[in-house]
């Protein structure tokens, strides 16, 4: 009993730092949206500065989404074998 219990905490230890993960990858998407949009005393970022922020941000959103995915369907089959120990 022990060691489903000491397994079963370190699996929802797992879960919880792929979702913190997770918030942390769209955290730092809301910034590069915003960052690509800064315009000081009428001087925005170049064009071509703006479109690399903008592919930087598709790849951190497509990561999070795998991610979360992942760890869903993962999880779920995880603890269906602990739940059988």
């Amino acid at each position: 009993m022990k060691f489903h219990n000491e397994l079963e905490s370190t699996f929802n230890y797992v879960v919880n730092q792929s979702y913190t993960t997770v918030q942390g990858l769209h955290n730092v998407s809301s910034y590069l949206s915003q960052a690509s949009t800064i315009n000081v005393e009428s001087y925005g970022l170049p064009a071509l500065e703006i479109q690399k922020i903008q592919n930087l941000n598709v790849q951190i959103n497509q990561s999070a989404v795998k991610l979360q995915s992942s760890t869903e369907t993962n999880s779920v089959q995880i603890q269906e074998t602990i739940n059988h120990m």
